[in-house]
């Protein structure tokens, strides 16, 4: 037996443990994971990936087999530098996060903590590609990194300071398909940045509503519209410009030139082609098939100009259409999957947030949500110590779906309601931040309605769901996901028959 000296930079203390002569990388991680335990309350040890690159430091966070080593290897090839490739120690001084490699002596004898910009953890089975975790979720993530330390050890790391700091920076890589699409992810993440460039999709009663409203917004700085009516376009432009002369009008006779001059881009075309063979749909979904073409297009399109802005879908059926472009979008002209698609946190489906004004509506005063698609399976809940659980209100629920009935008694459409839902997401995403109810990714191919807290354009799931109102939106999600397959594989057909 020998002893081996364990030294983290930037910490006086030293950790000495007895060992073999020859130390194997199991044991080696043995004394790491024993270091974890009794580091000063000022560290924290992480199991991470340390790089460093134009002096700015960017941790990898993850269990074993999560990627850290080939992400790294990765990051290499492009220029970063290995700090450290294990296991590290972080401490937060003066409003910055520091890390330091936890290795032998010899290794760290001359090294100094290196400043960390960027933090991400690295979760294949998370269902949305970039996100925010919330505290509970990065609780059980941190736990599973430092298997197999007890966790009745773990939850005392996580009453740490430096946790917390850790915690409102990370970033989340997740739906793990091909280490390349991580690096597309952090490459996102990196740049990531929306402009205040609006484009509308489509010139019907909502595009021109919407218009109306935005054509003041103060956050913007350029409208950009697009309509396959090209005497309506340039009728409408110069309307346009005419009430507010300030604000840049462009109208676009080609999809390619339009995609490309917005950060912003509201889908809200409407076609009167075949409807959908699906049988016992709503009329949100019977339009299905023909928008589903449209959706195609548009995505051969955003791959060719490499799109890295945010989508509304106000298009119905919101929930599938939104589901329909993200799926697309990782699909070449062939029909076959690769990695050049749109990150899930770059579509969002209008329409959940109406739902929840209508509510309030009805019923002024209650302290209820709703989840789910925009349409006859939408759910009422309740929030229970931060949980969504299942409401029963079959009346309010029966009403809030009845809504847009009521108001076609005597309009031709609704349009005032989704109009200013569309300007209120709008604000949210020029600002970076704030509540979104919306639909987002919810299963790894369907979309649906939840309530997110932005943060630098960042999603986070606001509230997780109980069992039983999980099992009922997995149900419906099942169920949308067939109608989208059905529709795609005959859209799909249809296409390369063209062809």
């Amino acid at each position: 037996m020998t002893t081996i000296t364990f030294k983290i930079p930037g910490l006086s203390k030293k950790f000495i443990f007895k060992s073999p002569r020859v130390t194997s990388p199991f044991y080696k991680k043995k004394c790491r994971l024993e270091i974890a335990k009794h580091l000063p309350p000022t560290h924290l040890a992480l199991h991470a990936c340390l790089l460093r690159k134009n002096n700015k430091g960017t941790l990898l966070i993850g269990p074993t087999q999560s990627g850290k080593s080939t992400m790294a290897k990765l990051l290499v090839d492009v220029g970063y530098q290995i700090i450290a490739n294990d296991f590290v120690a972080v401490t937060y001084k003066k409003g910055q996060l520091w890390a330091s490699d936890i290795n032998y002596e010899i290794n760290n004898k001359f090294l100094l903590p290196i400043s960390v910009d960027y933090i991400f953890t690295l979760d294949p089975k998370n269902k949305l590609d970039i996100s925010r975790m919330t505290k509970s979720e990065f609780d059980k993530f941190y736990t599973r990194t430092l298997s197999p330390i007890p966790e009745k050890f773990t939850k005392l790391l996580i009453e740490k300071p430096v946790y917390h700091h850790l915690f409102r920076r990370h970033v989340c890589l997740g739906n793990r398909k091909d280490p390349e699409k991580w690096m597309r992810s952090i490459k996102y993440v990196l740049s990531i940045h929306l402009g205040n460039r609006v484009g509308i999709f489509g010139l019907g009663a909502i595009g021109q509503g919407v218009a109306n409203l935005l054509i003041d917004h103060p956050g913007l700085t350029e409208l950009h519209l697009y309509t396959r009516d090209k005497s309506k376009l340039s009728s409408f432009v110069l309307d346009l410009k005419s009430a507010n002369p300030k604000m840049t009008v462009v109208g676009h006779n080609t999809t390619e030139e339009f995609f490309a001059n917005c950060d912003i881009v509201i889908l809200c075309f409407r076609d009167s082609g075949s409807l959908t063979s699906v049988s016992g749909t709503e009329e949100r979904v019977a339009r299905l098939f023909p928008h589903a073409r449209i959706v195609w297009d548009i995505s051969r399109v955003i791959r060719k100009c490499a799109f890295s802005g945010v989508f509304l879908m106000v298009s119905n059926p919101v929930d599938i259409l939104s589901s329909a472009l993200y799926e697309f979008s990782w699909l070449d002209d062939s029909g076959k999957k690769d990695n050049n698609g749109i990150f899930s946190n770059q579509i969002y489906g209008v329409g959940l947030g109406l739902d929840y004004n209508r509510l309030l509506v009805i019923k002024t005063g209650v302290k209820y949500e709703v989840v789910g698609p925009h349409g006859d399976n939408l759910q009422l809940a309740k929030i229970n110590n931060g949980v969504l659980v299942p409401a029963i209100d079959k009346e309010l629920l029966s009403s809030v779906l009845d809504y847009s009935k009521k108001i076609r008694v005597g309009c031709s459409r609704t349009i005032e309601g989704p109009t200013h839902e569309i300007q209120k997401i709008i604000s949210v995403l020029i600002s970076g931040k704030g509540i979104l109810r919306a639909s987002g990714l919810y299963s790894s191919d369907m979309f649906l309605g939840n309530i997110w807290n932005i943060k630098k354009l960042i999603p986070e799931v606001k509230f997780s769901f109980n069992k039983k109102l999980k099992d009922t939106l997995d149900s419906v999600s099942i169920k949308q996901t067939d109608i989208l397959y059905l529709t795609e594989k005959e859209l799909l057909n249809d296409v390369f028959k063209r062809k």
